[in-house]
């Protein structure tokens, strides 16, 4: 049984990301956090704040599952690809949500809890014209 929460913050900004890579980044941090519950059950949780100062969209996806290997979080920050710790995995998810990121001008950083792991996400707000660039 995986239990999940959603938390936002005030008003809906809009994001300088399009809605499918803002979509595909979601999925893939969501989704491999409902794998790392998989069969024991746990929390996934998303939160969301606008942080003003910097003009960002900040999310944070956690949950309380095992944590991310000490491997991957080593190639994540390297930026290097790395052989997937999960049956069926490429070892592309985590390193294609950094480069997307990174390539529309947003951040992931990861965080880790006793128990569990924190994605951090930051992405621009959208300009007066609210468009996204990609």
């Amino acid at each position: 049984n995986i239990a999940m929460s959603l938390r936002a913050g005030q008003g809906t900004p809009t994001v300088a990301i399009s809605d499918s890579a803002i979509s595909a980044v979601l999925d893939n941090l969501i989704k491999n956090a409902f794998e790392a519950l998989t069969p024991q059950g746990g929390h996934v949780g998303i939160e969301w704040v606008v942080d003003s100062d910097s003009e960002r969209v900040l999310i944070e996806v956690f949950d309380d599952g095992p944590g991310v290997p000490d491997q991957v979080l080593r190639a994540l920050r390297s930026r290097r690809t790395i052989d997937s710790t999960k049956v069926g995995g490429n070892g592309l998810g985590l390193h294609s949500v950094a480069a997307v990121l990174a390539r529309l001008g947003g951040d992931l950083e990861v965080g880790r809890l006793e128990g569990g792991t924190t994605w951090m996400i930051a992405v621009p707000m959208a300009g007066e014209g609210g468009g996204a660039d990609e």
